[in-house]
């Protein structure tokens, strides 16, 4: 009986352990497929219910050569 207490208690704190380990270890060696991973889940939140556009103020600005020549830096 206290030995499957034990087992069970031992298992609530290494469980979560076991995880983390788990994650960091992926994070480290595969992070660029995490990245990937990550970005198509954005992709994918934002073709199914994407944000409703926004009335702040934005400006496009295009800096070719001719502009540059132009104004200047």
């Amino acid at each position: 009986m206290r030995v499957d207490l034990a087992l069970r208690r031992g298992l609530i704190y290494l469980l979560p352990l076991a995880v983390l380990f788990v994650a960091l270890t992926l994070r480290i060696t595969a992070s660029d497929l995490l990245e990937r991973l990550s970005l198509v889940c954005l992709d994918f939140c934002q073709k199914a219910t994407p944000r409703e556009a926004g009335d702040a103020p934005i400006r496009i600005v295009v800096i070719d050569n001719e502009s540059l020549s132009k104004i200047g830096q």
